[in-house]
């Protein structure tokens, strides 16, 4: 998902970067096509490690991300990062046993949340 410096939501995209090698082209053309401070919120869904090119490991790495998952077959990424950004600098996670997560500020996970709110937004997942 790529998302304005005010997270409004520019755009969204998935790609299969474990079944069809045409997608890590594709990967690395979306994140290219990114103004500098661009914010990318990225994860995986089940396995990304069997088609993913050196080319998108570096669009990835032009947004902060340092772990790649080539040889990490079925390994969970999640990653905020912005374009500029140099590797190590996304906030990311990645494992192999369970879903990685990230959060940027306090990370809701109850069924129950309190507090001061300005704004909520639910909006349908679009693929």
């Amino acid at each position: 998902v790529a998302l304005d410096n005010q997270g409004s939501v520019l755009d969204s995209a998935a790609f299969d970067t474990s079944g069809d090698s045409k997608a890590s082209d594709a990967l690395a053309a979306w994140i290219d096509r990114w103004p500098p401070g661009s914010i990318i919120v990225g994860a995986v869904n089940d396995e990304a490690s069997l088609q993913l090119s050196q080319a998108a490991v570096n669009a990835l790495h032009s947004l902060g991300v340092a772990i790649d998952l080539r040889d990490h077959f079925r390994w969970s990424h999640a990653f905020i990062g912005a374009i500029g950004a140099r590797p190590g600098e996304a906030i990311e996670a990645s494992t192999l046993i369970r879903p990685a997560t990230v959060a940027l500020g306090a990370p809701i996970d109850g069924e129950k949340v309190f507090g001061g709110l300005r704004a909520i937004s639910i909006a349908p997942c679009t693929r």
